[in-house]
């Protein structure tokens, strides 16, 4: 999957069944690529897709110490 144009990253406000409050959002216009030697080609379009990555307990933790020590 590879992203045409930029992404946009956010994050969950809250939990939802999407996933855990803290949890990164990337959304973008997306290319699903299968790609053979050097040919490519394009399987599906995916325009103004959302993925959702749960980031695991120890890193985020992590992550907010340091903004907080900053």
């Amino acid at each position: 999957m590879i992203a045409k144009g930029g992404e946009e990253l956010g994050h969950l406000v809250v939990s939802s069944t999407m996933g855990q409050e803290c949890a990164q959002t990337f959304q973008s216009n997306y290319s699903i690529i299968y790609r053979q030697g050097d040919q490519d080609k394009v399987l599906m379009e995916l325009p103004i897709y959302s993925t959702i990555h749960q980031l695991e307990q120890v890193h985020w933790k992590k992550m907010l110490k340091i903004s907080i020590t900053k």
